[in-house]
């Protein structure tokens, strides 16, 4: 990874929404950020920071924006890493595929492991729902299957 691979706090709290700097280091004395790559504090050297760092900081304010406490990002957050997902600006996944959606309600974060699985990051990753129906799917065959049958009343 190189520099260029990387940008400065100042234009990750651009992206992010964040009124300062001071935010995300307070999100990572707390626990609730860790950057990728972490190196000593020294007066002078500029904080890099990664895609994937940006996006997680991205959350976290999104998050915050929406009523999150700052210890239940945190407590979802650490869940989730343990899914080793990768995140690049030409990929979003993690091994059974894309991600797509981390869902938070109720106080309640969950993550769609897979098609057919939703885990709730709020409890010690404990499986919640058996499976997750995709709408967008059986919309998509029911609209096929819908056109196929107006053919053949017409036809």
């Amino acid at each position: 990874m190189t520099s260029v691979d990387k940008i400065r706090a100042k234009a990750v709290k651009e992206i992010c929404g964040f009124g300062s700097v001071a935010m995300i280091d307070y999100l990572e004395r707390s626990g609730v950020f860790i950057p990728q790559i972490r190196r000593r504090k020294r007066r002078g050297v500029p904080r890099l920071y990664t895609f994937r760092d940006v996006l997680i900081l991205k959350t976290i304010a999104t998050l915050l924006e929406n009523g999150a406490s700052v210890a239940a990002i945190k407590d979802a957050l650490e869940k989730l890493q343990a899914y080793r997902w990768k995140a690049d600006p030409a990929v979003l996944e993690h091994s059974p595929g894309a991600i797509r959606h981390l869902v938070f309600s109720g106080g309640n974060f969950y993550f769609p492991r897979s098609r057919d699985e939703l885990v709730d990051l709020t409890f010690d990753g404990q499986l919640t729902f058996a499976f997750v129906l995709d709408l967008d799917r059986l919309h998509t065959v029911v609209q096929s299957e819908w056109g196929q049958e107006r053919i053949r009343l017409l036809g």
